[in-house]
C-alpha cells in the first residue's frame, strides 16, 4: 500500500514511522502549496495514515485515511479506494472496533479485484481481523486466497510478510503445527532475504523490529522451529 516512487514511503515500508510522518507532511505542504499533483498528495495521505496508525496515534491515522478514502472515490481510483480501506480495516482493527474492521477489509477485496497484488495484501488484513474475531475458519479461507495469490505472482510489492505470517498463524489456530513451523519458517527466511538489502542498518533496524509482522514472523519462528 506504499508507493516506491518518493523517500518518505519507503520510509513506510521501512518502519521508520516517525520520519515518513515528518517527509508525508512535507510533501502533503509542498503539493498544497503548488496547487497540483493530485496524485502525489493522495499517496502522501494514505501513506501517512499507515505512519500514524503504526505508531498508535489512532485518531490522527483515521482521519488521514478518511481524506484518503473520500479523494480515491472521487476520482475514481479502485485501486487507491481499495488500498484506503484496507488501511482503514488495519486502523479498526488496532482500535478494537472489529465489526468496522470487518466491513472494511470485505469492501477492500472487492474493490480491489482489479489489482490482485493488492488484493492479496486485504485477504491477510481480513484473515487478521477473523482470527481477532476467533472465526478461525473464515480467517482461513482468507489467508489460504491470499497466500494463493501470492504463490502465482511469486513477490507482492507490498504486504508480503503479513500475507505469509497470517498463513503460518491460521494453520497453527486449525492444529496444523508442523505445517505452521514450516510456514513460519519460509516466512522468516523471505523476510531476511529482504533485509539483507537494507544496507543502511538503522533502517534494517526498523524494518525487522518496527514493522509489526515483521517482529512478529521472527518471534513466532523462534517459537516454532
Amino acid at each position: 500500500m506504499t508507493n516506491r516512487g518518493e523517500f518518505g514511503f519507503t520510509q513506510v515500508e521501512l518502519g521508520a514511522y516517525e520520519e515518513a510522518v515528518r517527509t508525508l507532511r512535507e510533501v502533503l505542504d509542498f503539493a498544497d502549496r503548488l496547487g497540483r499533483l493530485a496524485y502525489a498528495r493522495l499517496a502522501a495521505q494514505q501513506n501517512l495514515g499507515i505512519a500514524l496508525a503504526r505508531l498508535g496515534r489512532l485518531e490522527e491515522a483515521r482521519a488521514a485515511e478518511l481524506f484518503a478514502l473520500e479523494a480515491s472515490r472521487a476520482s475514481g481510483d479502485a485501486r487507491m479506494e481499495g488500498d484506503s480501506r484496507a488501511i482503514l480495516a488495519e486502523i479498526h482493527l488496532l482500535a478494537g472496533e472489529l465489526d468496522d474492521a470487518q466491513m472494511q477489509a470485505r469492501a477492500a477485496i472487492d474493490v480491489l479485484a482489479v489489482a490482485p497484488p493488492a488484493r492479496a495484501a486485504a485477504f491477510a488484513v481480513h484473515a487478521q481481523i477473523e482470527l481477532a474475531r476467533g472465526d478461525v475458519a473464515t480467517a482461513a479461507t482468507s489467508a489460504r486466497q491470499a497466500h494463493q495469490l501470492l504463490e502465482q505472482l511469486h513477490a507482492l510489492y507490498t504486504g508480503e510478510s503479513l500475507v505469509r505470517l497470517i498463513w503460518a498463524e491460521v494453520l497453527h489456530a486449525s492444529g496444523h503445527a508442523a505445517d505452521a513451523a514450516e510456514a513460519i519458517a519460509t516466512a522468516r527466511d523471505r523476510l531476511l532475504v529482504r533485509a539483507h538489502r537494507i544496507t543502511d542498518p538503522h533502517l534494517r533496524r526498523c524494518f525487522l523490529e518496527n514493522v509489526r509482522e515483521n517482529a512478529r514472523t521472527l518471534a513466532l519462528a523462534d517459537a516454532w522451529t
